[in-house]
């Protein structure tokens, strides 16, 4: 039965180990995409197709 995991996301390495793991269908994370940089401030910043392509490796 296909599944959706959301939440809890530190870094892409996470999604990377939850899609070898368990071959999900999808994955979603919120603050990853939005508090970003060194002070945490709303910075929205969204992998590039290489760093998504790279989950699936």
């Amino acid at each position: 039965m296909p599944f959706t995991i959301l939440g809890s996301a530190r870094d892409y390495k996470d999604f990377k180990d939850l899609y070898k793991k368990y071959g999900l269908v999808g994955m979603a994370a919120g603050s990853l995409f939005v508090f970003r940089g060194k002070y945490r401030a709303v910075l929205i910043n969204y992998p590039n197709k290489i760093e998504k392509n790279s989950f699936f490796e």
